[in-house]
């Protein structure tokens, strides 16, 4: 299936997610992160947050839940301020 890239990686990641494979999750929602969509960011900084596919960084969580809080969407600003 072709499809714009950030949506392959996201696609990617959440199938990794499910599938038990956090560190591949993790690095395939980076990947479509870095397009700039709120979900994908919002999933790298629970990610990080919660120590799942990688060691807790809290102020990597922040980082990652900021830029997807930027766009404005009220749960992501809800999170980011919680």
């Amino acid at each position: 299936m072709a499809c714009h890239p950030d949506l392959r990686w996201r696609r990617d990641g959440l199938l990794a997610y499910n599938g038990g494979d956090d560190p591949e999750a993790l690095r395939r929602l980076k990947k479509s992160a870095r397009f700039d969509y709120t979900s994908p960011q919002a999933m790298v900084a629970d990610m990080c947050w919660r120590d799942i596919g990688v060691e807790q960084d809290l102020p990597l969580a922040y980082a990652w839940i900021d830029l997807s809080a930027e766009r404005l969407c009220p749960d992501m600003v809800a999170f980011r301020e919680r």
